[in-house]
């Protein structure tokens, strides 16, 4: 069975918003939450940071693409947040 291609926004390139998510990371002194890097990747996209609908679209979609890279981005979770951060083995 072939592999199911993901249906990417538009917004982003392939692989545009897993690269721009680790290079968030990497930059971070701690970890960041889904937002924080929404936020990060907005600003450095040129988007309105403070469109409420694309915060949240985008928000979604950089926590899907960490769920999707375990191993890769660590998940870390204080109280009720849940942040992520690059695996120390990279």
């Amino acid at each position: 069975m072939p592999k199911k291609r993901r249906q990417r926004h538009e917004w982003f390139g392939n692989g545009e918003m897993l690269r721009m998510t680790l290079e968030a990371l990497r930059k971070a002194s701690e970890p960041l939450t889904a937002r924080e890097i929404a936020l990060v990747l907005m600003e450095r996209k040129g988007f309105d940071q403070n469109d409420e609908a694309t915060t949240r679209t985008i928000e979604k979609r950089v926590d899907a693409t960490v769920r999707r890279r375990e191993g890769l981005i660590e998940r870390v979770v204080y109280g009720p947040r849940t942040v992520g951060k690059v695996a120390n083995s990279l």
